[in-house]
């Protein structure tokens, strides 16, 4: 579990309960996430949708709590009603909110150094190119052990992989660490990162796919924002001047709000207006880190979601994954990206079966992010807060934060 959160594993510190009390599995679950200046808190409850909440002395969330956010700037005390079966327990919830616990990557300089790290597949094709490119932006490459590394269809084994990330964090010549390529693998070797050293040596991290599962652990575990962006292997094989762009606006610390490829919008799927933490990315691998510490942390996130070489059928169940472990239930957006090579199922496109999902899951969802497998790929920051707005007029995601860390 996050440090960030308050728990049902440090109960008595988060919150004093008085008059009846439920069941300990069944209290309700503050999450505190320290952000930039505030604080946001989100309450998981034992039975959403059947029970009333009503929470006081906050002033941006009414009489009946509904799952929003609720943000406070100064020390204090949400009190909160929860009432079921006709019967009625008050909570006091106590929340410090001075200490900060997001952190953020500052900006590249030109001359810094980016560290390239393999922690999924290895790549067959020559990166020299890729790398001359990086070179030609104004920067050093150093390449990690694993970048050369041959095993079982892995860039070297998990502790090889793992070894290279917790090196380039430490390494104070590193300024950037940059993934090689996804596929898989990222998954086996989340046990072994160093999250401390992480923690302590905050650097833009670049990746996605597979390294949806880094995004997420580096998240859990050390509040880093990191980025869902390209990785040398975009360069290495096909890709577009807007995806070059954006890796070089973005290690540049010129990216200060979503830009998309010439033409190209977002489509709203259905209406309102979300903000929350930008998270996700990989469907597949969302999936997979279901019930592990590394879970996604969507409590009032906007999620973005892409994927490739997945079925229709295949995107919808594990669309319903994301609502049975109630993923779905705790953001408050949705933002699709592409589905490439995905394949029709019994008639249906994936097209098909998100616009029915958007139907049916009661949040603002859009389409049309270019993140994913395509050859346009947007250098999309995870962590920071952001606006979806999606009306009958069109869909727009806005950056709330900076994305970099002020120097």
């Amino acid at each position: 579990m996050d440090i960030r959160r308050i728990i049902a594993a440090a109960a008595a510190a988060a919150f004093i309960p008085y008059g009846a009390v439920y069941a300990a599995e069944e209290k309700p679950e503050a999450h505190i996430y320290k952000m930039d200046g505030y604080t946001e808190v989100y309450f998981d409850t034992p039975h959403p949708g059947t029970d009333t909440f009503a929470v006081n002395g906050d002033p941006r969330c009414g009489e009946e709590y509904r799952g929003q956010p609720i943000i406070m700037t100064e020390d204090g005390i949400i009190r909160m009603r929860v009432k079921t079966d006709g019967k009625a327990t008050n909570y006091v919830f106590h929340i410090d909110v001075n200490e900060k616990h997001i952190i953020k990557p500052r900006a590249l300089e030109k001359g810094d150094t980016i560290g390239v790290v393999a922690p999924a597949r290895y790549l067959d094709e020559d990166i020299s190119g890729a790398v001359a490119m990086l070179e030609d932006m104004g920067y050093s490459v150093k390449l990690g052990q694993s970048c050369s590394l041959r095993y079982n269809g892995y860039a070297g084994t998990p502790k090889q992989r793992a070894a290279d990330i917790n090196a380039f964090f430490a390494d104070d010549e590193v300024d950037a660490v940059l993934c090689l390529r996804g596929g898989a693998g990222s998954m086996d070797i989340l046990d072994l990162i160093d999250y401390d050293i992480i923690k302590e040596n905050p650097k833009l991290f670049i990746g996605f796919s597979d390294i949806t599962a880094l995004h997420s652990a580096i998240y859990n575990k050390c509040g880093l924002v990191t980025i869902h962006g390209p990785m040398l292997s975009n360069l290495a094989l096909e890709h577009t001047e807007y995806t070059v762009a954006q890796l070089r606006d973005g290690l540049d610390g010129d990216i200060t709000e979503p830009t998309f490829p010439e033409g190209a919008e977002l489509t709203a799927l259905s209406m309102g207006t979300a903000q929350g933490r930008i998270a996700g990315g990989n469907l597949s691998r969302m999936c997979d880190l279901i019930g592990t510490p590394y879970e996604p942390n969507t409590a009032g996130a906007i999620i973005v979601i892409e994927d490739t070489h997945e079925s229709a059928q295949s995107i919808e169940n594990k669309l319903d994954k994301l609502i049975d472990s109630r993923l779905i239930d705790k953001c408050s957006g949705i933002v699709f990206g592409e589905f490439t090579d995905s394949a029709d199922s019994y008639g249906k496109t994936w097209q098909d079966v998100i616009e029915k999902f958007a139907a049916q899951c009661g949040k603002p969802c859009a389409m049309g992010l270019p993140i994913g497998h395509d050859p346009d790929n947007m250098f999309l920051p995870l962590g920071i807060r952001a606006e979806l707005s999606c009306t009958e007029d069109g869909a727009q995601l806005v950056f709330l934060d900076d994305i970099y860390a002020q120097t």
